[in-house]
């Protein structure tokens, strides 16, 4: 009988043996598999962040071109309005030098001047059409940048609300165990 029980135990020790080790074996698993959903989440939760914090300096730089641009154009705008007021200026100084018949040279350089501001004139008003081309962009821009942004809130936050009614969904198949 003694013997019996011996070989019995030894042919049941490789069973035991074996299940005691797979049992450790997928909790192990189990663990492994927990922490991994962590990290994948927690890597999850980092991307998002820096993505919102790209679109959030993306939409500080257009801002800040956009307000640069703005002062430049109102430069601009100022510089153009002064160059049409020395024309004006020296086109009545000519009318009065032709009125008076003054000597040729103070006609010829008055009409030289004119010349000279109306070129100004001219480069101003061609830099204030790009500028205000510009400034049509970089509006586009900061509206774009600002409803991706949202975008990308709304998204995380939606995000967000899943992982919770997810998170409820597990701890009520919990209670029901």
């Amino acid at each position: 009988m003694k013997r019996r029980i011996k070989i019995l135990l030894l042919l049941l020790l490789p069973i035991i043996g074996k299940a005691q080790f797979g049992a450790a074996q997928q909790q192990m698993q189990m663990h492994n598999a927990t922490n991994r959903a962590l990290n994948n989440m927690f890597m999850l939760q980092q991307q998002q962040q820096r993505d919102l914090m790209r679109m959030l300096n993306r939409t500080i730089t257009a801002e800040a071109k956009l307000a640069k641009e703005e002062k430049k154009n109102a430069k601009l705008t100022q510089k153009s309005q002064e160059q049409l007021t020395k024309i004006q200026g020296e086109q009545d100084r000519l009318t009065n030098l032709e009125n008076n018949s003054q000597n040729q040279k103070n006609i010829t350089e008055a009409e030289k001047n004119i010349a000279s501001f109306q070129e100004k004139l001219n480069k101003t008003n061609t830099k204030l059409e790009s500028s205000n081309a510009k400034l049509v962009l970089l509006k586009k821009e900061v509206v774009d940048t600002n409803l991706k942004k949202e975008a990308l809130i709304k998204e995380q936050e939606e995000k967000k609300k899943l992982k919770k009614e997810e998170k409820k969904i597990k701890a009520q198949e919990k209670e029901q165990k």
